[in-house]
């Protein structure tokens, strides 16, 4: 499915002087802006369109000079799509524009992903980093945190996830990493897509310098062991290392 787009056709069809009012003709150009020279039927599931619809597309797409289509001279002989200099030109000025009807705490969410280097392994590690954002920097505060039995949680943080994944700006990956009986347990994943890198680091550029140094900071534990990490953030919190319902509190998710 393709992502959300959230800019005025029109103002870029008087600035660079072509037709681009067809939605899916915009779509085309921003996902080989992003992926890169796709066949006539990869570009075809990643826009989860009609095939005859997106060929029309490409038609006039390469007709205005914005991108070219070639068979390949190989086996299996696919028709390869691609951008032009002045496809990659216009494709460039796509980039989603959801900084303006994003939700403060999902704004805060993207910020944080963007310091960590986009990616994140673990939800105990999001909920610890995103209840140090809340208490650690002058932030406008967005989640409540009850104790729970790996710490401070809040469910508001898992769902701001879900919500920027339907948006395409995060992917959320989930692993068995230890089954027991009938019970699975899992690690997460939570990883900025491309589009998403471009709004998080816009957002975080628009930070005061103090919550960005704050946030870098974070960086530097997040690729820590489970146990050294939340050692640590006991020893900061440590009301709610005696709050927690597990003996061996450290042992959730794998190095």
């Amino acid at each position: 499915m393709v992502g959300f787009i959230f800019f005025t056709v029109s103002d870029i069809r008087e600035q660079k002087g072509m037709n681009l009012e067809k939605k899916l003709a915009i779509d085309v150009l921003r996902v080989l802006y992003e992926k890169g020279d796709l066949s006539l039927s990869e570009l075809t599931d990643v826009l989860n369109g009609n095939w005859e619809t997106v060929l029309r597309r490409i038609e006039e797409l390469r007709a205005e000079g914005l991108i070219y289509a070639e068979k390949s001279t190989t086996f299996p002989f696919r028709r390869i799509i691609g951008l032009t200099g002045r496809g990659r030109e216009i494709a460039s000025t796509l980039t989603p524009n959801v900084k303006g009807v994003l939700e403060i705490d999902e704004r805060e969410f993207l910020a944080l992903m963007h310091a960590l280097g986009g990616e994140l392994k673990g939800s105990t590690k999001l909920e610890k980093f995103m209840y140090r954002l809340d208490r650690e920097t002058d932030i406008e505060k967005c989640f409540k945190f009850t104790p729970y039995k790996y710490g401070p949680f809040s469910s508001g943080v898992l769902k701001i996830a879900q919500r920027l994944a339907s948006m395409e700006l995060i992917e959320i990956e989930e692993k068995i990493w230890e089954v027991k009986g009938d019970h699975e347990r899992k690690l997460v994943t939570y990883r900025l897509t491309p589009s998403g890198e471009k709004v998080a680091k816009d957002i975080f550029n628009g930070l005061t310098t103090n919550v960005q140094e704050k946030l870098v900071e974070f960086k530097k534990d997040s690729n820590k062991p489970l146990e050294i990490f939340l050692d640590e953030f006991y020893k900061k919190y440590p009301e709610f290392k005696r709050q927690t319902k597990l003996d061996f509190w450290y042992k959730l998710e794998p190095e």
